[in-house]
């Protein structure tokens, strides 16, 4: 086994990263070669594009909750349904009603606030609505529906700025809802910003064949990518994050820069350009998240801090949309 992946090393041209304080790609094949684990190294036949995911979506019914300390992602017990339907045959009236009743019941329901706030935009009366979506976000900073809202509004009032920064919110809290999708390419596009179709598949397919075998292949570029990757999801002495969760794949992310510094035809690739890009900006993690964690986990987003998706939305507002 050792052999084996030595000479994956050899052909790969791995080189070991001494500024990064996660383990290099060598510490952990070392951790590999020795691990009762028989990892099988090989080379990606086909390659890997990315599935389906327009059903993979978020709702506006999930909301943290601070407990002693700890946040929780819980969703809301007090339904909507009702006012919801209202509200899709145009029964203004009734549904206001019925968003208020359940408000009356439960005075902390964003998701209420925000139905509010849809009755009145699409009545036109866009000061009542403002009024209530921001009432939402404030308490819900995570509703989706809110901020897509707010940033429908914003437009009809031509604040392009404020109207680009809510859109953008929505769409890393549902990243693959094509409606939010559509919404942000119509206000980038006022902007003079364009969100490009490219996409990251990370080239690599991990399989536990069984309890003492695991199959890594890899397409050469992602090598560095792949060694984290099954060492953390894997070996037993590594346990402690799970794949595909952003610290591992930071980590493979970070593992990649030394071969793409070096390598000037990986650098012409648009995926590897503005991972060299984010790299810069000091913007790897949000690089992670919006390319690879969210569309895979979208719901991953409910467990974000407000500050991270803000950060998420700088490297979509300031480097993913911007020509390079």
């Amino acid at each position: 086994m050792y052999k084996l992946i030595f000479a994956a090393l050899l052909c790969f041209g791995i080189t070991t990263i001494h500024a990064q304080k996660a383990a290099s790609t060598t510490d952990l094949v070392k951790i590999m070669n020795e691990s009762d684990i028989d990892y099988k190294i090989g080379i990606l036949e086909k390659k890997i594009t990315r599935k389906d995911q327009s059903k993979n979506l978020t709702s506006n019914n999930y909301y943290q909750d601070d407990e002693r300390g700890r946040i929780v992602v819980k969703q809301y017990t007090a339904t909507t349904q009702e006012a919801d339907r209202l509200l899709k045959e145009k029964n203004y009236a009734e549904a206001s009603k019925a968003y208020m009743k359940v408000l009356n019941q439960n005075p902390f329901c964003a998701k209420a606030m925000t139905g509010l706030g849809q009755v009145h935009e699409q009545q036109g009366e866009l000061d009542k609505a403002q009024e209530w979506l921001t009432k939402a976000v404030n308490q819900n900073f995570h509703d989706y529906k809110a901020h897509q809202s707010l940033a429908n509004i914003y437009l009809k009032q031509k604040n392009k700025t404020k109207a680009a920064e809510e859109i953008t919110i929505a769409h890393i809290l549902n990243r693959n809802a094509k409606d939010v999708k559509q919404s942000l390419d119509k206000i980038y596009a006022s902007t003079g910003k364009k969100v490009g179709a490219w996409e990251v598949v990370p080239q690599c397919e991990i399989k536990k064949v069984d309890a003492k075998t695991v199959e890594v292949n890899v397409q050469m570029d992602w090598f560095n990518y792949a060694i984290p990757m099954a060492a953390r999801t894997h070996e037993p002495s590594l346990k402690g994050n799970e794949h595909g969760t952003i610290e591992v794949v930071k980590e493979g992310l970070i593992a990649m820069i030394p071969n793409l510094l070096r390598k000037v035809e990986l650098q012409q690739k648009t995926e590897f350009k503005y991972l060299k890009k984010s790299m810069e900006e000091k913007q790897l993690g949000s690089y992670g998240y919006y390319e690879i964690v969210l569309v895979e986990e979208p719901e991953a987003a409910f467990g974000l801090s407000k500050e991270t998706i803000e950060r998420i939305g700088d490297y979509l507002m300031k480097t993913r949309s911007v020509s390079l």
